[in-house]
């Protein structure tokens, strides 16, 4: 596996194991267990996202593995918001992935009313920018998970339907795109925003691979 992947993969095991270790103990020992894990995710980024040039994957496997700590330890937005800014000069911007798994790892949180604004629009950029959507793999892949995000509303899936599939001197009707996203709601296309139950050993598999081949 490639040497700057695989410390992460154990990264997020090491993640997963002291969470369930946690789960034992009282809850004072308990937020002191998973605050000092969170502080210490923090400082491990910093030095991930400095050498990284594999898209930035072991940034969002982390942010996945870091949902299993619960709605009290988490990333502030301005965190996550400074991270997307680091990535505006690069040439392709967020991947399909990073924003999946930045919307997963929100998901339920009523503070990120920022983040997910800048997401959003970074979103429709990419659906404006590329004229042939439907024949990039990626730009598929987002349509997708977008009209089946719980994150996002309806209002907006409405307006990232649109921006994906421009139309021409007459637009679809609203209520033919509402149906199309009452079909994608709540269901796993790609992205699985319900979560992974058994986590833990698809981080194990994915381990054994090599993403950057």
């Amino acid at each position: 596996m490639d040497n700057r992947v695989r410390p992460t993969y154990v990264a997020c095991q090491i993640i997963l194991e002291v969470n369930a270790f946690a789960e034992r103990f009282d809850d004072d020992i308990k937020e002191i267990l998973k605050k000092n894990l969170l502080d210490e995710v923090a400082l491990s980024l910093k030095n991930i996202l400095s050498y990284s040039g594999g898209g930035y994957v072991e940034f969002s496997n982390i942010l996945i593995a870091l949902k299993e700590l619960g709605g009290e330890y988490y990333f502030d937005q301005s965190y996550l918001i400074d991270f997307i800014d680091s990535r505006m000069n690069d040439s392709e911007g967020l991947s399909y992935f990073v924003i999946c798994s930045i919307l997963y790892y929100i998901h339920g949180r009523n503070d990120c009313a920022d983040l997910i604004e800048k997401i959003e629009n970074m979103i429709l950029d990419k659906f404006i920018d590329n004229a042939s959507n439907k024949n990039v793999c990626e730009m598929t892949l987002l349509i997708s998970d977008v009209l089946s995000c719980p994150v996002l509303d309806d209002k907006y899936k409405i307006k990232a339907y649109r921006a994906f599939f421009p139309s021409g001197k007459k637009a679809k009707p609203t209520a033919e795109i509402q149906q199309t996203i009452n079909f994608f709601r709540g269901k796993v296309v790609f992205f699985n925003w319900l979560g992974n139950k058994n986590l833990e050993q698809i981080l194990y598999r994915k381990e054994l691979r090599t993403p950057y081949e």
